[in-house]
């Protein structure tokens, strides 16, 4: 949300029962800056399933050998998949966390994740109107009445700009309006911002049960055989099932962001930079050798080093 000031725009929407801070703290689990908000948490989990998906296309034009072997590493792709899938995995489970015993004890969440920010915007719902999203913004409820006032301010011999944040006001009316169904002529600061959408969302959170089911089992908890009895050992078609967890989650954040908070997720998959404008080329260097015969004869000898370390621990 848009949190510039000025203070000659004309009164600033207020709201008597929620606090701005609650949009804050919505905002903050949603698109913030912690490491851990689900914006970050979704880019590195796109970003890393897309650098895989380049390692696996790049498996297709390997070279073969005189048996039609491809000659890659067994040791380093199927390390490459593991902890590509493990990753992935993990990174969906903490994305739709579920702490039904936090919702039933109305205690405060304690994970960012799709469903807490669910749950929390639920049980303030009411709270979701228009003059409470414009007050959250910071922005003056009526930008004509802002814009007059400030024309009326300045000196119009000289050239001038109309202050974004009158502007901001305008679109997030319109935006509103869109949400709510809503005339721009039959505004109301009252308007209720409607959440009956996320229901669909929810269910279709649901539809990612399946893998969770399967991290809590063999990958976040090394579960006893009677324990997973009901979960396969293995995902049928799980690049598959992870590409459309990705999907249900990104429309999920989407819909939250855009449609009940207003302030967008941006791109899920952005290109790389160094700096503010520095890029640099994904594919540099890999057409380089991982090690020369030199090194690898000198990785033999640290993996019998640190074998010889493991068989000290064996008395």
């Amino acid at each position: 949300m848009n949190t510039n000031k000025h203070k000659n725009l004309g009164s600033v929407a207020q709201s008597d029962t929620l606090p701005k801070e609650k949009f804050e703290e919505w905002e903050n689990m949603l698109v913030g800056k912690d490491q851990h908000s689900i914006r970050n948490q979704i880019y590195e989990m796109i970003w890393d399933y897309d650098v895989f998906q380049c390692i696996n296309e790049s498996r297709k034009y390997a070279a073969k050998d005189d048996k039609g072997n491809f000659k890659q590493n067994r040791m380093l792709h199927y390390f490459i998949n593991q902890s590509f899938f493990k990753i992935q995995l993990l990174s969906i489970r903490r994305l739709v966390d579920k702490d039904f015993n936090r919702v039933q004890r109305n205690k405060p969440y304690k994970v960012f994740s799709l469903y807490n920010l669910i749950e929390d915007i639920k049980k303030h719902s009411t709270l979701l109107t228009r003059k409470n999203v414009i007050a959250a913004c910071n922005l003056p409820y009526n930008y004509e009445e802002a814009l007059a006032e400030y024309k009326n301010s300045i000196d119009h011999t000289k050239p001038y700009l109309v202050p974004q944040e009158i502007a901001h006001s305008e679109d997030l009316h319109r935006r509103i309006d869109s949400a709510a169904i809503i005339a721009a002529e039959k505004r109301n600061p009252n308007d209720s911002i409607p959440i009956n959408n996320l229901k669909q969302f929810e269910i279709r959170l649901n539809d990612i049960e399946e893998l969770c089911k399967y991290v809590d089992k063999y990958i976040a908890h090394s579960a006893t055989s009677e324990s997973r009895r009901n979960v396969q050992e293995e995902i049928e078609g799980a690049l598959g099932k992870v590409l459309n967890a990705h999907r249900i989650i990104c429309e999920t954040a989407s819909f939250i962001g855009n449609r009940l908070l207003f302030c967008g997720l941006g791109s899920f998959l952005s290109g790389p930079q160094y700096g503010q404008f520095d890029q640099f080329d994904l594919f540099e260097y890999l057409d380089e050798p991982i090690a020369s015969q030199e090194t690898i004869e000198k990785l033999r000898e640290f993996w019998e080093k640190y074998r010889m370390e493991t068989e000290k621990w064996n008395q």
